[in-house]
């Protein structure tokens, strides 16, 4: 019985999939690492310390809203709350109709290939200057990723939204908020 809890434990902490008519919506914690350590690996390529702190807090609770509310929309649009939770955000959402089942993000999200899901995300912020500066800072104490998929295989329409949020390093600043992301404590 232990087991069986523990196991529907770690599958709810790992993903949460609905089903709503014909629609599905996919948010995989597995899907935002990916994305987040695709970051930390181009930040390697520049010579720079990849950070070391993936935020499951205050930060990525705003970040999960955000990337609902925009995957919901007909348009993303960046939050209005840049420096109350975190310090920099970056928005992507790429959108598929493509008739019948000739899908690539279906197929990709249906087969979890994130890594190409994730290489095209990072691909896309590299491309553009203000995105490509602010994954490239120094100074964040920590970032997080979420991202929601949606598709409806009848339809072949599909969209993949993602956020990712940063907060600088503690000593340098806090939010308008007052947080301060606080790295854990070591275990000894």
């Amino acid at each position: 019985m232990k087991k069986l809890n523990l196991c529907v434990i770690a599958l709810f902490m790992l993903s949460f999939c609905s089903v709503t008519g014909q629609e599905t919506i996919i948010e995989d914690i597995r899907l935002d690492s990916v994305v987040w350590n695709k970051i930390n690996d181009y930040l390697v390529e520049l010579n720079k310390e990849p950070i070391k702190h993936f935020e499951d807090g205050l930060m990525r609770e705003f970040s999960r809203r955000l990337t609902r509310i925009n995957s919901d929309r007909g348009h993303i649009s960046h939050s209005d709350s840049v420096g109350w939770v975190c310090s920099y955000e970056c928005i992507h959402r790429l959108t598929i109709n493509s008739s019948g089942m000739d899908n690539s993000l279906i197929a990709k999200t249906e087969t979890k290939q994130y890594d190409e899901l994730a290489e095209g995300i990072v691909n896309t912020w590299i491309s553009s200057p203000p995105h490509r500066r602010g994954i490239s800072m120094d100074d964040y104490a920590a970032t997080t990723v979420t991202t929601v998929i949606k598709y409806d295989k009848a339809k072949g329409t599909a969209s993949l939204t993602t956020s990712w949020h940063a907060i600088e390093k503690a000593k340098v600043s806090t939010t308008e908020s007052g947080y301060c992301y606080e790295p854990p404590k070591p275990i000894k």
